[in-house]
């Protein structure tokens, strides 16, 4: 048995209800194994060979046009976007009270993800759906300022920051 470091992650009992009890999640990282063995060395591999999704932030990126998939379904920067000299990934920042989860993206994502292939960042704050064909370019801020689900159109360009 190997005696890893532990790692405590305080969450709730129910991630969708805020005043669910607290946990914590217990986790060892494996990387900490690495220095239990002589001889180990890290291996960097290049970002053009794999992109890590761990918020739902990176999976619009993904999911969007910034990405293709090459003919052995590898996942590759859009030759589109480096056409355009953008070859950094897209910072996008989602308001995570209404695209915190899967579902909740998915439900204002439903008609298709917005093509970022001539976008440099994206934030969205509050609560808004998106339907089909829309082109997001440049840096924009998309804010909801109303109570209820503000609607991006089918087929808007926006181009600089938005309150709805």
């Amino acid at each position: 048995m190997i005696n890893l470091p532990l790692i405590l992650n305080p969450k709730t009992l129910d991630p969708r209800d805020e005043t669910s009890p607290p946990v914590y999640q217990t986790e060892s990282a494996m990387g900490a194994a690495v220095s239990l063995f002589d001889g180990t060395t890290a291996v960097r591999v290049p970002r053009d060979r794999f992109y890590p999704v761990k918020t739902c932030n990176d999976l619009l990126v993904v999911r969007s046009d910034c990405f293709v998939y090459s003919e052995d379904q590898s996942l590759r920067f859009n030759p589109a976007r480096e056409a355009r000299k953008k070859t950094d990934v897209v910072k996008v920042t989602l308001d995570p009270k209404y695209y915190g989860k899967i579902d909740d993206l998915d439900k204002r994502f439903a008609n298709g993800i917005p093509s970022l292939v001539d976008c440099d960042s994206l934030m969205i704050e509050g609560d808004v759906l998106f339907e089909k064909d829309v082109r997001i370019k440049s840096e924009v801020k998309i804010k909801n300022i109303k109570q209820f689900q503000a609607v991006i159109k089918e087929g808007t360009v926006i181009d600089q920051d938005l309150d709805l």
